[in-house]
């Protein structure tokens, strides 16, 4: 942005008012700088920015910029009405340079050891900024002129200040390698108030008796320097000595997942509970603990993936389940199959190997209930269909796996003999069916299930298992007599 300068008095110095700094003019530039004129013609344009402020050590966070945007010269004359050449032909080609120069000033105008009506006299210092520029073109700037940063040597930023700008001519064969005298082609005088490192480009544009100037110029605080008078330092970083970037006004603004003074703590959230915070939400676990925010303990090693801890190395075990481990199952019977044969009933147990036991009804014994128990003298030992029971019994006639029909069927501590038709260890199975006729035409024949043999439904006057029976079939009193 462009800021209208705050000017008290400007004074542009070229011909038409030349003779009031002729005569002391040539003897103050030798003074403050060995910058001095070849004659006592006027010296083309020497930018220099006197600038009123106390004396006083300069912050080095400040910087002064000059930007020197065009001039023209179209004549080639210089501020005394010559020309730039060595015939004194006009035009001349005038190669010019820029002398910037800043001062100190009472607060009542007056320039320290200056001459009279506020210019620079023999006994100014420039005590701010005293600079040169390198040739910057021949009677017109020939490229924009890249922006000088100069540190000012002393400077009260709260104060006004004087600038003044000489644009000079260095004749040939002179080399600008040693640029200690010129000829004053104009003089830029500007008289600002209470300029602050604000950073905005104050910019004048003048042209007096042919001689056009723009300029802009400005003063900053450094990179990584704040406030009015640049004293302030703040760098962003982003290593072990700090993690901040830092406000418009140089405060200090941790970066996120990091707090303290110097932003050196790291964040961690939620908090690590038992571990410590190392990073922005990275947690370091003590031994025994694991988790985003070590809040998990580590159970025990072999611990079942049901068993849980509430603290390092313990195998807490849920409801359903026990051992060291956790990994016996004390519900298997209600999560699995009933492996018990034979009616057996399944009950969970506490041991381990097995986690279920059978309990056995009558009759049956075994681990699953596999195997038959023969007792005569038990109700569920007692043999069927008529077959005979004979305790310790230890031959037979007979396999009781087979219906061979008569005979002896041993079964353990007991067996049966059982009638003609009938074996299985209780004399349970019947080998004959209804193929055989067994109810003849008295009756209706249907096989048994699971080799149950069969049965008669028998006809009226028949009675029997195999409706062999003849019954009467007479209504009551139906015989008289």
């Amino acid at each position: 942005p462009v800021a209208s300068p705050p000017v008290a008095s400007l004074h542009w110095l070229a011909s038409g008012n030349v003779d009031r700094m002729k005569a002391g003019h040539k003897q103050q530039l030798q003074l403050q700088q060995p910058l001095q004129l070849l004659t006592a013609r006027s010296p083309l344009v020497l930018l220099c920015l006197l600038v009123v402020v106390q004396s006083g050590k300069a912050s080095r966070g400040l910087e002064f910029q000059l930007s020197l945007r065009g001039f023209s010269n179209p004549a080639g004359r210089l501020a005394d009405g010559g020309c730039c050449s060595a015939s004194g032909a006009c035009p001349g080609a005038c190669r010019t340079f820029v002398r910037v120069c800043v001062t100190v000033r009472h607060e009542t105008g007056a320039i320290v050891g200056g001459g009279g009506g506020g210019f620079p006299g023999p006994n100014d210092s420039c005590a701010i900024v005293d600079n040169v520029t390198d040739l910057i073109g021949v009677n017109n700037m020939s490229k924009p002129l890249r922006e000088l940063r100069i540190d000012p040597k002393a400077w009260t930023p709260d104060r006004a200040f004087t600038m003044v700008l000489d644009l000079l001519h260095l004749p040939q064969p002179h080399s600008l390698t040693n640029k200690t005298w010129g000829l004053l082609i104009a003089r830029r005088v500007m008289r600002e108030k209470n300029y602050l490192p604000t950073g905005n480009w104050t910019v004048h544009r003048r042209t007096l008796d042919g001689i056009g100037l723009e300029f802009g110029y400005r003063f900053r605080c450094r990179l990584g320097f704040y406030g009015n008078s640049c004293q302030k330092q703040c760098r962003s970083r982003d290593d072990m000595l700090g993690h901040y970037s830092c406000s418009a006004t140089g405060e200090i603004q941790c970066l996120p997942g990091y707090s303290g003074a110097r932003c050196t703590t790291p964040i961690c959230q939620p908090a690590c509970v038992h571990g410590t915070c190392t990073g922005p939400n990275q947690c370091s676990c003590f031994n025994g603990w694991r988790g985003s925010n070590c809040s998990d303990c580590i159970p025990m090693p072999q611990c079942s993936g049901r068993g849980y801890c509430t603290k390092p190395l313990e195998c807490l075990c849920p409801p359903g389940y026990g051992g060291l481990f956790c990994d016996i199952d004390l519900r298997w019977c209600q999560h699995n199959e009933n492996p018990c044969l034979n009616g057996g009933r399944c009950r969970n147990l506490d041991q381990r190997g097995y986690n279920y036991t059978c309990e056995c009804p009558p009759g049956f014994t075994g681990f699953h209930c596999e195997r038959e128990i023969h007792d005569c003298g038990q109700p569920w030992g007692a043999c069927l269909n008529g077959g005979v029971c004979r305790q310790n019994g230890s031959s037979a006639d007979a396999d009781p796996s087979t219906p061979a029909g008569g005979g002896e069927l041993v079964g353990g501590l007991r067996s049966c003999s059982c009638p003609l038709g009938f074996y299985g260890s209780r004399c349970q199975f019947n080998y004959t069916t209804c193929a055989d006729r067994p109810c003849g035409d008295r009756g209706d024949c249907r096989n048994l299930p699971d080799g149950g043999g069969f049965s008669c439904s028998c006809h009226p006057g028949w009675a029997g298992r195999g409706c062999e029976e003849n019954v009467n079939d007479c209504p009551k009193d139906y015989c008289a007599n």
